[in-house]
């Protein structure tokens, strides 16, 4: 199944009770249901927790996350924190709610734009752009401020400085 030049999945079309093989007219039709399901699979999406529908995304613009209540999808831009959590990552998104996704914060750092997004600590990636504020602590500590979020999140010593130059400063 393929959408926006992309495999987006791949359908079993062999179970079939006795075997035979598809005609060139079958096969013709058997890739038209394929496109009709990706286009529906992926051409209007549906937030099942926020019940929205996001058709203006492309496919890169969106992301799927693993919870525990099945598979929930945001807009890339919607996403400010990623936050580590043991073998699983949680996401802060910018209206302010949190989902907890199954997969490791090491496998979303590989996944999302190094264009928007920033590791900054070991438990956490920020979108760039979402940083209003970078202070220094009277500790030393630097943390980053982001819109909508009243607690700051930790930023390396390392990583200070190239998220330094990300911001402009």
């Amino acid at each position: 199944m393929h959408f926006e030049g992309r495999l987006r999945g791949i359908m079993g079309l062999d179970m079939t009770r006795t075997p035979c093989r598809w005609g060139a007219d079958e096969v013709q039709e058997l890739s038209r249901l394929s496109d009709l399901l990706a286009c529906a699979s992926f051409g209007a999406r549906i937030i099942a927790d926020a019940g929205t529908t996001a058709t203006a995304a492309t496919q890169e613009e969106f992301l799927y996350f693993q919870s525990l209540r099945g598979i929930v999808g945001a807009n890339m831009g919607d996403v400010v924190v990623c936050e580590a959590e043991r073998d699983s990552t949680r996401f802060f998104l910018a209206n302010g709610d949190q989902v907890l996704d199954a997969r490791n914060l090491k496998w979303w750092e590989n996944i999302l734009p190094e264009s928007h997004f920033m590791r900054v600590h070991r438990s956490f990636v920020l979108q760039i752009h979402a940083v209003q504020k970078l202070q220094r602590r009277s500790t030393g500590q630097w943390v980053a401020h982001i819109d909508g979020y009243d607690t700051p999140f930790s930023v390396s010593r390392t990583k200070v400085v190239m998220l330094r130059n990300r911001l402009g400063c």
